[in-house]
């Protein structure tokens, strides 16, 4: 769609926002995105899938996919489920300075 203002050339409508179905979707490295998972859970303490998804501004979906393989590594705990929603906080593994594990 092209709408003219009065004063310049023709202005174009932003393309759609596209909703990418996966992580590497997202444009960013995954490493990039563990991170920041990690940084929110930390600061959080106690966390939910819905939380961090909403405070990173991820779509749930993606949030999970970041979880498993987080869960996988051993870097976060899970500590029960409310409703369909995973409640995790970081493992003690994670919260270790480097130089001690």
């Amino acid at each position: 769609m092209t709408t003219t203002n009065g004063f310049h050339a023709p202005v174009s409508a932003p393309p759609p926002f596209a909703n990418p179905e996966t992580v590497s979707g997202l444009g960013l490295k995954y490493s990039l995105i563990s991170d920041i998972f990690l940084k929110h859970a930390l600061a959080a303490g106690n966390n939910t899938l819905g939380e961090i998804a909403g405070s990173m501004k991820i779509a749930t979906v993606h949030a999970e996919s970041v979880f498993h393989l987080l869960k996988a590594q051993q870097l976060i705990e899970v500590k029960g489920m409310y409703g369909e929603d995973y409640s995790f906080s970081l493992s003690v593994l994670r919260k270790q300075p480097p130089g001690t594990r």
